[in-house]
């Protein structure tokens, strides 16, 4: 950290925690003395009433600030000239389809707000976020914090020297509060929203730079604590829709149509089947959650999905839930990417249609899996 400062100037930021990382000391937390849990902020109480003097910190969290990295993206001619030439590339060009997150609705729709407020350069961020086990015994899990910049193109955007890590709440047990450890984060957007001065090293000027977070990924558990859901073992798993789950055991079962063996006792109450194409979407959830948090009641907690108050509730360019992605990962990779990976390489078996009847163009050339190596590598 000596290194790092003494070269670029920037300075970590530290904030208490609790000894197994239930929250941090941020916030309207700041000035607490123990966690829920019961644990001690200090390794001994306050020792000098009148001087205000404590023990020292049980652990502490380490933060390193956006800004003054972004800033120094700005001053590198050649990297500020890709952070405003890619986004304007592609806003520029006329396509009926879908090249990079730019062209979906979220990003234009923020876009067209930036530039009506003059905001030339703006840079567009991912967070991301999930928990890592860093021992076999799987018994000590931390969660990096991580920005992508969507101002990146796609074939740099996620190489290691363009990834941001702000921080990793340190472990050993899952948080319960992720907003505390999100707080410094929230705040540098916030002064992000309505500028800092910086330096265009390529256009050799002084401009206020603004950004934002639009996007949040993450697996389907790390986005239901992202987002203040229940998520995956709700009765309400959806963030999107308002299916209803089937009580079976200890957790729910998801099938859009009641299975007729079902005792009446564990059948859903409202809706006993559902139309794949027509689901009851959620609506207003970002005030549904805020009154349903103000509001503090079990049975309202268990029929909404909602467990919490998400630490994106105060990012106003997060939208509830279009911002927060689909697990790619779980959903797709690990499900179905065996059987891709043999379409696309032409081993797919097709038992009812007959080879020359199989549509050849989507297979990939030897060539072509070489250059994706190259290109991932």
């Amino acid at each position: 950290m000596h290194l790092l400062r003494s070269l670029t100037g920037l300075q970590p930021v530290y904030s208490d925690c609790c000894i197994y990382s239930c929250f941090a000391f941020t916030g309207t937390l700041k000035d607490a003395e123990s966690c829920p849990c019961g644990e001690s902020r200090y390794l001994a109480r306050k020792i000098m009433a009148v001087d205000g003097l404590k023990g020292a910190p049980r652990k502490k969290f380490c933060y390193l600030p956006l800004i003054p990295r972004i800033k120094l993206w700005f001053t590198d001619p050649s990297r500020s000239k890709v952070l405003q030439q890619y986004p304007e590339l592609l806003s520029s060009e006329t396509f009926d389809g879908w090249r990079d997150c730019w062209d979906g609705q979220l990003y234009k729709s923020h876009m067209d707000r930036v530039r009506s407020a003059g905001n030339s350069r703006h840079l567009v961020f991912t967070f991301a976020t999930d928990g890592v086990q860093i021992v076999k015994q799987k018994t000590h899990g931390i969660w990096p914090m991580l920005l992508v910049c969507a101002n990146l193109p796609p074939e740099v955007r996620f190489k290691k020297k363009n990834l941001i890590i702000l921080g990793v709440i340190p472990g050993p047990k899952h948080p319960t509060d992720f907003a505390s450890f999100l707080q410094p984060m929230v705040d540098e957007f916030a002064r992000l929203s309505n500028g800092v001065q910086a330096w265009d090293g390529w256009k050799r000027e002084w401009f206020k730079l603004t950004a934002s977070i639009l996007q949040v990924n993450g697996d389907q558990p790390a986005i239901a604590n992202m987002m203040g859901m229940k998520g995956p073992r709700g009765k309400y798993p959806c963030r999107y829709c308002n299916l209803c789950g089937i009580r079976l055991g200890m957790g729910y079962y998801y099938p859009l149509k009641t299975p007729s063996d079902i005792p009446n006792k564990f059948r859903r109450q409202t809706t006993a089947n559902y139309d794949a194409l027509h689901l009851p979407y959620r609506t207003n959830l970002h005030n549904l959650m805020t009154s349903i948090v103000q509001a503090s009641k079990d049975d309202l907690f268990r029929e909404t999905g909602i467990s919490g108050l998400s630490p994106f509730i105060e990012v106003s360019t997060v939208h509830f839930p279009n911002s927060f992605g689909i697990d790619i990962m779980h959903l797709v990779l690990e499900g179905v990417a065996k059987h891709l990976l043999q379409l696309w390489m032409g081993q797919m078996a097709f038992d009812d249609i007959s080879e020359e009847h199989v549509d050849q163009s989507y297979i990939i050339s030897l060539n072509g899996w070489a250059e994706i190596g190259r290109t991932m590598a």
